[in-house]
């Protein structure tokens, strides 16, 4: 599937020089990841982009009904005819 289906918090960003003295951008990341709802979109597409009310919503844990370990294709196929 081509979706959106994690986030992952941003913690810092900063540059570097690797050992030719070439300058590198570091981006250090929160390892907690969190599940979205499936949101369609082709790679590269500038999906890291987002303004946050154009972003995916967090799929919560223990929102009604919906077990958040329930694998991503299963929710994808129970949304289509209005299951979930």
């Amino acid at each position: 599937m081509r979706a959106i289906q994690i986030r992952q918090r941003i913690l810092a960003v900063s540059v570097d020089r690797d050992e030719n003295g070439k300058s590198q951008c570091i981006v250090e990341l929160d390892p907690k990841l969190i599940e979205t709802e499936p949101y369609p979109f082709r790679p590269f597409q500038g999906w890291r982009y987002l303004k946050p009310v154009a972003a995916p919503p967090d799929i919560r844990s223990g929102a009604a009904h919906i077990d958040p370990h329930m694998p991503s294709a299963l929710r994808v196929e129970l949304r289509r005819p209005g299951l979930l």
